[in-house]
């Protein structure tokens, strides 16, 4: 009781350690996502390079979520190839509904665009039945954004994102919650 309130007594605790808690928190968004993700590059084209002998890189069980409400599983990605085996696009309206599938058993992209083959496309209802016929096809060209590097980008882990990039991420999510039935 010599006039001094608890707040006053605690407040440089408090402030030195919501500075500390700031600087942790800056350098491990800053300096352990940077040096992580060069450590497992340095890792890969050092290490496991020399084990794999001029070998095309194939990513397999690749699947993110794309632009446009796509959601994107291929089987393999040839990198230096630039082709997607097995591919299976699931298109989804505002509200998270299915709307179209799109399968291919090869797609290669040719400099500007993405050619598929030997595939199936079909519309659904919100409920997943099937709209019409669908349509099966040989070859066609069909329009998506994203480009090879992007599904090469998609092998990035949470834990080594920086919050700028997990940002980024999550903005191709929509706003809501997502339902699972």
């Amino acid at each position: 009781s010599s006039g001094i309130s608890t707040l006053q007594i605690l407040s440089p605790f408090l402030i030195t350690g919501l500075l500390v808690s700031l600087a942790v928190f800056i350098v491990n968004d800053q300096l352990a996502t940077r040096t992580n993700t060069r450590a497992n590059k340095i890792k890969e084209e050092q290490i496991e390079r020399s084990r794999e002998t001029q070998t095309p890189q194939i990513m397999e069980n690749i699947a993110f979520y794309g632009n446009e409400n796509r959601v994107f599983y291929a089987r393999t990605f040839d990198t230096k190839e630039q082709t997607l085996d097995d591919l299976i696009i699931f298109e989804h309206d505002a509200e998270s509904n299915l709307k179209r599938k799109i399968m291919a058993s090869r797609v290669q992209w040719s400099g500007s665009a993405w050619i598929f083959q030997n595939g199936i496309m079909y519309d659904t209802e919100p409920n997943g039945k099937m709209i019409g016929k669908p349509v099966y096809f040989q070859s066609r060209e069909y329009p998506i954004p994203e480009k090879p590097a992007d599904f090469l980008h998609q092998r990035w882990h949470p834990e080594t994102m920086s919050y700028k990039e997990l940002h980024t991420y999550l903005k191709h999510f929509p706003d809501r919650t997502l339902v699972v039935r």
